[in-house]
């Protein structure tokens, strides 16, 4: 069906409205394409960007809280740190010592006296002897200095945010000396830490919001510190901080991403990116599309133009002449504009015709008047009519010649055809007479060939024929009665046969269709199973990454599956002999441990000896002192008690190490044993990705021949997931299998009893054909044949031979022959 027959017949009868409209057509497809890809594009980029803003934001908040497990660390190293034990100047030495290996952010550590407050000891000396009080720090739940109290020596407690004495924003962490009235305070500024935070997108603005006052704790930007947080589109960013843990947010201006910090805070990192930076491809495709649809209502406009002033106005041209000629105008000039291009082509030929038709009329004409020997005629006509044209003057030439002959020799043949009617009419009541025998069944009647005329000879020749074959056809239907009478009676038992199979296959199916629900109701049972198995696994999971793509994306995610796991394989590898190195460390760690543990028994020995040398010394001064040398037995007896009370500290203190180094073995043993532990696990890791490796590549071969989408999975506990939901779905397969195998097996039970059905059905048209054939046969006895013919022809050819008229054709195109001439 042609499209343009539907068009208005407006547009129809104009080539330049139909290429407008094509070309309004072909924009609005551009248009609607572009529009499209604008569209997922936009998504695609937006949620990519999201995902990326978010994945940075978690990783800002899991460095802000190691940040603070770190300062929190250094806190309580420092406060256990030997230099601390001696006097303010062995602590100062200490601070500054400390001071420089810490982090640039680390602005001051203060040496306080718990109880007062006083700053024994700083880095900033201008402070020492002023109170702790009297700096700007502010302490959790706004509790006074006073009120801090710490559970145990290993407790460090944070103030809140605060801006200092120079303006800037400032966090302390203090923890107690042990076994001391002395505390160290470790002050940061968070603008410096705020200075290491990492965008992935340029123009990103990250600070951290306080979720309990929504005020900003770190940011670099000093002003708006301790402030509100108030960035536009501030209020639905800290509704959905409100709500969830963490998220995205997109804004009228700006993509937005938070996360928590975690450390015991409500710290939320905020990170907000302008929709300028971030969606910069989307605005860039945008442009794009706009300059692709642009262009192409250029180029169409400029195409229709030239269209319309090169071609359409030539073809205009050429219609007006050639209405003209239609209308007989020969006259009408052809123009020439010296094109040599295909319309130029059609000018030049349709000038051809012109001249063309020309000479014709003019040869017309004088054929018309009969001037057979004007000049016109003499000029070549080319093609049908050129021999039309010739073959009327021959034919006119001829006619005029022909009448007079032609009306002698119709007189003559008057008389003659009187006489051959006559005798046509005798002969025509015998050959009447013959062939109503025939008629009755007398197939061995024929008429006599020798006519006078060869017309009628010819009848009585095609007539004999036709009743010969005629009467060998007869013979031979009634053979095949014969035989179809005796072949119906093998059919029915062979129908028989193929019945009783038909219904035993009947059986057969129906068992296996049995057989195949019983096995779909055990598939539907395991089905249940693995479901359940799999929803189990998937709330394991449910932190596993979905990454769904087109079929060949999918195999592409697989072999980057298998080269991650490759690397996974790698690195847990390099993992494997770091922990094995570190478990040498440990190891050795606990050897020097133990023989730190043998120097402090033998110190402990040796202190036990004092304390017995100091009794015996104390027994000697009491002897001497009764000897009359009072003097010399007390200060003998002040040295032993020194002594003594030395040996009793030294034995206090290697209990003490004692009990340190106990602690620090068990910890040692457990860490050792933890290491073991965590190597075994990572060689069992090791495994499990190279396992998982060797089944990414299965994967990703059998995704690359299937051309299925496959699910790359982040984790091992994902991919389990992942297997248990392969594995219901691949039950749910065998069991829609199964199903199908049922109906599959009770549409072939069906089939065998429409079978069976059928072959009692053909049974019965074998036996109505028998009976057809009977009849058949008691028809065709009804004909008179020669014995010659049933004996001796269908001897030779049998029933294979079938009826050929061709001697009846052959006369009758004879006859026709003969009649024509």
């Amino acid at each position: 069906m042609n499209l343009e027959n539907h068009l208005p017949k407006a547009i129809r009868k104009s080539y330049t409205r139909k290429f407008a409209l094509s070309a309004l057509l072909i924009l609005i497809v551009v248009g609607s394409i572009g529009g499209i890809t604008q569209a997922q594009v936009s998504n695609d980029v937006t949620e990519q960007q999201q995902q990326n803003l978010l994945t940075n934001a978690e990783m800002e908040g899991d460095s802000l809280e190691q940040w603070l497990t770190t300062q929190q660390q250094n806190t309580r190293s420092l406060s256990e740190h030997r230099g601390f034990a001696s006097n303010e100047t062995s602590a100062r030495e200490t601070l500054l010592d400390r001071e420089s290996d810490l982090s640039a952010d680390v602005t001051a550590l203060h040496y306080i006296e718990r109880e007062s407050g006083t700053i024994i000891a700083s880095t900033n000396s201008e402070v020492e002897g002023a109170g702790i009080q009297e700096t700007s720090i502010v302490w959790p739940m706004e509790t006074a200095y006073e009120d801090l109290s710490f559970n145990s020596a290993d407790e460090v407690s944070r103030s809140w945010v605060y801006r200092d004495d120079d303006g800037k924003t400032s966090i302390a962490f203090i923890s107690p000396v042990p076994n001391s009235d002395r505390a160290v305070v470790l002050v940061t500024h968070t603008s410096e830490r705020a200075e290491r935070f990492r965008n992935s997108i340029n123009g990103t603005e990250t600070v951290v919001v306080a979720a309990g006052t929504t005020d900003v704790v770190f940011g670099l930007n000093e002003s708006a510190l301790l402030s509100p947080y108030s960035a536009q589109g501030s209020e639905e960013i800290l509704s959905a901080i409100g709500q969830q843990s963490k998220g995205t947010v997109i804004t009228p201006d700006s993509l937005v991403a938070f996360a928590p910090v975690g450390g015991g805070t409500d710290w939320v990192a905020v990170k907000r990116v302008p929709k300028s930076s971030a969606l910069a491809i989307q605005q860039k495709v945008t442009t794009n599309v706009v300059a692709l649809v642009g262009v192409s209502i250029a180029g169409l406009l400029l195409l229709g133009w030239l269209v319309n002033r090169g071609p359409i106005q030539s073809m205009r041209e050429l219609t007006d002449q050639a209405t003209a000629v239609a209308r007989g105008n020969l006259d009408e000039p052809v123009t020439d504009a010296g094109r040599i291009d295909e319309v130029g082509q059609v000018r030049t030929a349709f000038r051809d015709i012109k001249a063309y038709l020309e000479v014709v009329a003019d040869q017309a004409d004088a054929l018309s008047e009969q001037r057979f020997n004007a000049d016109v005629l003499e000029e070549d006509v080319p093609g049908r009519l050129g021999e039309s044209l010739d073959g009327m003057q021959a034919d006119l030439e001829g006619f005029i010649s022909d009448i007079t002959e032609a009306r002698e020799d119709a007189q003559q043949a008057q008389a003659e055809a009187e006489d051959l009617a006559t005798s046509l009419e005798r002969r025509a009541e015998e050959f009447g007479e013959v062939m109503g025998k025939a008629a009755d069944g007398d197939l061995t009647q024929r008429l006599d060939e020798d006519t006078d005329t060869d017309a009628m000879g010819d009848i009585a020749e095609a007539f004999n024929d036709m009743v010969a074959e005629l009467e060998r056809t007869i013979v031979k239907i009634e053979s095949f009665a014969n035989n179809v009478d005796g072949s119906t009676e093998e059919i029915s038992a062979s129908a028989a046969e193929i019945k009783a199979a038909s219904e035993q296959v009947s059986e057969a199916v129906q068992e296996i269709a049995t057989g195949a629900e019983n096995q779909n109701e055990s598939i539907l049972q395991v089905t249940d199973e693995m479901t359940d198995m799999s929803a189990t696994i998937e709330e394991i999971s449910s932190s596993a990454d979905e990454v769904a793509m087109q079929s060949e994306e999918a195999a592409e995610t697989a072999v980057a599956g298998r080269e991650s796991g490759e690397k996974a394989s790698e690195q847990m590898a390099n993992i494997e002999q770091q922990t094995a190195a570190t478990i040498e460390q440990v190891e050795e760690l606990a050897e020097e441990v133990d023989r730190i543990n043998e120097v402090v028994t033998f110190i402990d020995d040796i202190a036990e000896q004092t304390n017995m040398l100091a009794l015996n010394a104390n027994i000697e001064a009491a002897r001497a002192g009764g000897g009359n040398g009072e003097s010399d037995g007390e200060g003998f007896a002040v040295v032993a008690n020194e002594v003594k009370q030395l040996a009793e500290e030294t034995q206090e203190a290697t209990d003490d190490i004692s009990s340190i180094i106990a602690d620090v073995q068990s910890v040692t043993d457990k860490t050792v044993t933890d290491m073991q532990g965590i190597g075994t696990q990572i060689e069992d890791g090791h495994t499990t990705v190279e396992e998982a490796t060797d089944s990414l590549a299965d994967i990703a071969r059998q995704v690359e021949s299937a051309n299925d989408g496959v699910q790359s999975i982040s984790d091992v506990t994902a991919e389990q997931a992942t297997s248990s939901e392969e594995v219901v779905a691949m039950v749910e397969e065998i069991g829609s299998i199964s199903e199908e195998t049922t109906a599959e097996s009770e549409n072939a039970a069906a089939s065998a009893e429409e079978q069976a059905a059928s072959v009692t059905e053909v049974t019965n048209n074998i036996q109505g054909l028998s009976q057809q054939a009977s009849d058949l046969r008691s028809l065709v006895g009804e004909f008179t044949t020669s014995e010659e013919v049933t004996t001796g022809e269908m001897g030779e050819q049998g029933f294979s031979n079938t009826y050929s008229p061709q001697s009846a054709d052959n006369s009758s195109t004879r006859y026709s022959s003969h009649s024509e001439n």
